[in-house]
């Protein structure tokens, strides 16, 4: 499996943070970069699926 290594970056301040994975790179930026965006995601799996 070959994974694509990203160069992340702030969106408003456009300075580099840290060396990730393509998924990582993406992911935050489907919930625009918002922490109350990725807890509404986090309820929701807490919701639906079981604590491991």
């Amino acid at each position: 499996m070959t994974v694509k290594i990203f160069l992340d970056h702030g969106h408003l301040t456009g300075d580099a943070r840290d060396y990730i994975c393509d998924s990582c790179n993406t992911g935050p930026g489907r919930f625009r970069n918002g922490r109350e965006f990725l807890r509404n995601a986090v309820a929701f799996l807490d919701k639906w699926e079981p604590d491991d």
